[in-house]
Protein backbone atom coordinates (compact mmCIF):
# COMPACT_ATOMS: atom_id res chain seq x y z
CA UNK A 1 0.00 0.00 0.00
CA UNK A 2 1.64 3.10 -1.29
CA UNK A 3 -0.19 5.97 0.38
CA UNK A 4 -3.57 4.38 0.51
CA UNK A 5 -3.09 2.08 -2.12
CA UNK A 6 -3.51 -1.96 -2.53
CA UNK A 7 -0.87 -3.90 -2.71
CA UNK A 8 -1.85 -7.69 -3.88
CA UNK A 9 -3.76 -10.19 -1.56
CA UNK A 10 -4.46 -13.74 -1.67
CA UNK A 11 -7.24 -15.06 -3.71
CA UNK A 12 -8.82 -16.90 -0.80
CA UNK A 13 -8.95 -15.80 2.68
CA UNK A 14 -11.26 -17.44 5.12
CA UNK A 15 -11.62 -16.17 8.41
CA UNK A 16 -9.52 -13.69 10.63
CA UNK A 17 -8.70 -14.71 14.45
CA UNK A 18 -6.57 -12.61 16.23
CA UNK A 19 -5.86 -11.78 20.11
CA UNK A 20 -3.93 -8.93 20.78
CA UNK A 21 -3.17 -6.71 23.82
CA UNK A 22 -1.65 -2.79 23.02
CA UNK A 23 1.45 -2.04 24.51
CA UNK A 24 2.27 0.75 26.82
CA UNK A 25 2.43 3.87 24.60
CA UNK A 26 5.71 5.65 26.04
CA UNK A 27 7.58 8.55 23.38
CA UNK A 28 10.42 7.07 21.96
CA UNK A 29 13.24 8.49 19.43
CA UNK A 30 13.06 11.89 17.71
CA UNK A 31 11.38 10.86 14.40
CA UNK A 32 13.00 12.51 12.01
CA UNK A 33 16.36 11.13 13.18
CA UNK A 34 14.65 7.48 13.12
CA UNK A 35 16.86 4.76 10.65
CA UNK A 36 15.86 2.39 8.43
CA UNK A 37 16.45 -0.26 10.74
CA UNK A 38 14.55 1.47 13.69
CA UNK A 39 11.51 1.26 11.47
CA UNK A 40 11.66 -1.96 10.47
CA UNK A 41 12.24 -3.16 14.22
CA UNK A 42 8.61 -1.15 14.83
CA UNK A 43 7.08 -3.21 12.31
CA UNK A 44 4.83 -6.41 13.85
CA UNK A 45 5.75 -9.64 14.36
CA UNK A 46 4.48 -13.15 14.78
CA UNK A 47 4.87 -13.15 18.38
CA UNK A 48 2.53 -9.70 18.44
CA UNK A 49 -0.41 -10.88 16.76
CA UNK A 50 -0.27 -14.09 19.47
CA UNK A 51 0.16 -18.26 18.98
CA UNK A 52 -0.31 -19.70 15.41
CA UNK A 53 1.01 -16.42 13.51
CA UNK A 54 3.64 -16.44 11.40
CA UNK A 55 5.46 -14.23 8.43
CA UNK A 56 4.59 -14.59 4.91
CA UNK A 57 5.88 -13.26 1.38
CA UNK A 58 3.36 -11.32 0.04
CA UNK A 59 5.33 -10.11 -2.66
CA UNK A 60 4.14 -12.41 -5.60
CA UNK A 61 0.58 -13.49 -6.83
CA UNK A 62 -2.48 -12.38 -5.45
CA UNK A 63 -5.36 -10.53 -6.53
CA UNK A 64 -2.90 -7.66 -8.42
CA UNK A 65 -3.71 -4.01 -8.08
CA UNK A 66 -7.00 -2.13 -8.90
CA UNK A 67 -7.52 -0.94 -12.26
CA UNK A 68 -7.77 2.79 -13.09
CA UNK A 69 -10.64 4.15 -12.12
CA UNK A 70 -11.81 7.58 -11.30
CA UNK A 71 -11.02 8.53 -7.68
CA UNK A 72 -10.56 5.14 -6.25
CA UNK A 73 -7.34 3.19 -5.34
CA UNK A 74 -3.92 2.87 -7.92
CA UNK A 75 -4.76 6.09 -9.48
CA UNK A 76 -4.69 10.30 -8.33
CA UNK A 77 -2.06 11.66 -6.29
CA UNK A 78 1.45 10.88 -5.47
CA UNK A 79 3.56 9.71 -2.68
CA UNK A 80 5.72 12.33 -1.95
CA UNK A 81 8.55 13.22 1.47
CA UNK A 82 8.59 9.26 1.72
CA UNK A 83 12.56 8.39 3.57
CA UNK A 84 11.10 4.52 4.54
CA UNK A 85 8.64 2.05 3.94
CA UNK A 86 8.83 -1.23 5.62
CA UNK A 87 5.71 -3.86 4.35
CA UNK A 88 5.59 -6.96 6.58
CA UNK A 89 2.63 -10.27 5.64
CA UNK A 90 1.24 -12.78 8.30
CA UNK A 91 -0.37 -15.80 7.83
CA UNK A 92 -2.85 -17.42 10.47
CA UNK A 93 -1.72 -21.16 11.03
CA UNK A 94 -2.16 -23.02 7.97
CA UNK A 95 -4.82 -21.42 6.71
CA UNK A 96 -5.30 -18.18 4.08
CA UNK A 97 -5.68 -16.24 6.86
CA UNK A 98 -3.72 -12.89 5.89
CA UNK A 99 -2.91 -9.28 7.60
CA UNK A 100 -0.67 -6.84 5.96
CA UNK A 101 1.01 -4.05 7.59
CA UNK A 102 2.78 -1.46 5.95
CA UNK A 103 4.70 1.51 7.85
CA UNK A 104 5.58 4.92 5.99
CA UNK A 105 8.07 7.31 7.86
CA UNK A 106 7.83 10.67 6.30
CA UNK A 107 10.87 13.50 6.27
CA UNK A 108 8.95 15.84 7.86
CA UNK A 109 5.66 15.79 9.62
CA UNK A 110 3.75 17.89 6.82
CA UNK A 111 4.49 15.45 4.13
CA UNK A 112 3.40 12.63 6.15
CA UNK A 113 -0.41 14.93 7.09
CA UNK A 114 -0.68 15.46 3.46
CA UNK A 115 -0.20 12.03 2.06
CA UNK A 116 -2.98 11.31 4.87
CA UNK A 117 -5.18 13.71 4.15
CA UNK A 118 -5.13 12.91 0.40
CA UNK A 119 -5.36 9.32 0.38
CA UNK A 120 -8.47 9.86 3.00
CA UNK A 121 -9.95 12.14 0.33
CA UNK A 122 -9.50 9.48 -2.50
CA UNK A 123 -10.60 6.76 -0.66
CA UNK A 124 -13.69 8.57 0.61
CA UNK A 125 -14.58 10.08 -2.74
CA UNK A 126 -14.21 6.03 -4.62
CA UNK A 127 -17.51 4.15 -4.58
CA UNK A 128 -16.65 1.45 -6.96
CA UNK A 129 -13.08 0.39 -8.68
CA UNK A 130 -12.18 -2.64 -10.82
CA UNK A 131 -9.88 -5.43 -9.89
CA UNK A 132 -8.75 -8.32 -12.15
CA UNK A 133 -12.42 -8.22 -13.78
CA UNK A 134 -14.19 -7.88 -10.66
CA UNK A 135 -16.10 -4.96 -9.74
CA UNK A 136 -15.61 -3.70 -5.73
CA UNK A 137 -17.55 -1.17 -3.66
CA UNK A 138 -15.81 1.12 -1.20
CA UNK A 139 -17.52 2.12 2.01
CA UNK A 140 -15.60 4.44 4.58
CA UNK A 141 -16.86 3.36 8.41
CA UNK A 142 -16.45 5.05 11.78
CA UNK A 143 -13.72 5.07 13.91
CA UNK A 144 -12.47 6.38 16.76
CA UNK A 145 -9.29 8.21 16.69
CA UNK A 146 -6.24 6.80 18.15
CA UNK A 147 -3.70 8.35 16.57
CA UNK A 148 -3.36 12.15 15.21
CA UNK A 149 -5.91 10.65 12.87
CA UNK A 150 -7.42 7.47 11.53
CA UNK A 151 -9.43 6.09 9.30
CA UNK A 152 -11.19 2.54 8.60
CA UNK A 153 -12.55 1.25 5.11
CA UNK A 154 -15.00 -1.97 4.06
CA UNK A 155 -13.82 -3.04 0.22
CA UNK A 156 -16.28 -5.71 -0.74
CA UNK A 157 -15.90 -7.85 -3.82
CA UNK A 158 -14.34 -11.21 -5.23
CA UNK A 159 -11.62 -12.49 -6.59
CA UNK A 160 -11.10 -15.47 -8.91
CA UNK A 161 -9.81 -18.80 -7.18
CA UNK A 162 -9.28 -21.77 -9.88
CA UNK A 163 -12.10 -21.41 -11.51
CA UNK A 164 -14.58 -20.31 -8.84
CA UNK A 165 -15.51 -16.68 -8.07
CA UNK A 166 -14.97 -16.07 -3.85
CA UNK A 167 -16.55 -13.45 -2.31
CA UNK A 168 -14.07 -11.40 -0.76
CA UNK A 169 -13.68 -7.98 1.93
CA UNK A 170 -11.44 -6.28 3.28
CA UNK A 171 -10.77 -3.91 5.89
CA UNK A 172 -8.27 -1.17 4.88
CA UNK A 173 -7.22 1.06 8.38
CA UNK A 174 -4.87 3.60 8.46
CA UNK A 175 -3.46 5.65 11.19
CA UNK A 176 -0.89 8.71 11.28
CA UNK A 177 1.28 9.43 14.38
CA UNK A 178 3.86 12.33 14.18
CA UNK A 179 6.28 11.41 10.94
CA UNK A 180 4.48 8.01 10.57
CA UNK A 181 1.46 6.51 8.60
CA UNK A 182 0.48 3.00 9.90
CA UNK A 183 -1.73 0.85 7.22
CA UNK A 184 -2.80 -2.88 7.70
CA UNK A 185 -4.91 -4.80 5.36
CA UNK A 186 -7.26 -7.53 6.89
CA UNK A 187 -9.24 -9.85 4.91
CA UNK A 188 -11.82 -12.71 4.82
CA UNK A 189 -13.52 -14.69 1.99
CA UNK A 190 -16.42 -16.61 1.81
CA UNK A 191 -19.83 -16.14 2.71
CA UNK A 192 -20.19 -13.92 6.04
CA UNK A 193 -23.25 -12.99 8.55
CA UNK A 194 -23.02 -9.65 10.74
CA UNK A 195 -21.46 -11.79 13.56
CA UNK A 196 -18.12 -12.13 11.35
CA UNK A 197 -18.10 -8.92 10.06
CA UNK A 198 -18.34 -7.64 13.37
CA UNK A 199 -15.32 -9.67 14.44
CA UNK A 200 -13.38 -9.10 11.09
CA UNK A 201 -13.87 -5.28 11.71
CA UNK A 202 -13.04 -5.33 15.27
CA UNK A 203 -9.91 -7.76 14.67
CA UNK A 204 -8.86 -4.88 12.10
CA UNK A 205 -8.80 -2.13 14.32
CA UNK A 206 -7.11 -3.94 17.13
CA UNK A 207 -4.82 -4.75 14.90
CA UNK A 208 -3.60 -1.26 13.64
CA UNK A 209 -3.95 0.21 17.38
CA UNK A 210 -1.28 -2.40 18.08
CA UNK A 211 1.20 -1.53 15.35
CA UNK A 212 0.63 2.47 15.66
CA UNK A 213 1.45 1.51 19.45
CA UNK A 214 4.51 -0.10 18.59
CA UNK A 215 5.02 3.20 16.25
CA UNK A 216 4.34 5.44 19.15
CA UNK A 217 6.53 3.45 21.45
CA UNK A 218 9.89 2.57 18.83
CA UNK A 219 10.04 5.80 16.77
CA UNK A 220 8.49 8.40 18.52
CA UNK A 221 6.80 11.44 16.57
Amino acid sequence: MRGFRLTAVPAAVLAVAVSVVLVAATPASAAASVTHLQVVHAALTANDLGNGWHRVDLSGGGAGTPEASEGCPGTGYMTTGLRYDVQRGFQFETTPTIVHEEIQSFRTVRAAMRDFRKGLAQFTSCTTFTMEGHQWNVNRLAVANYADRSALFRLAGSVTSGTADVPLTMYLNAARYGHHEILTLTAVGGATDAALEKRIRDSSVQINKLATAKVRVKLGR
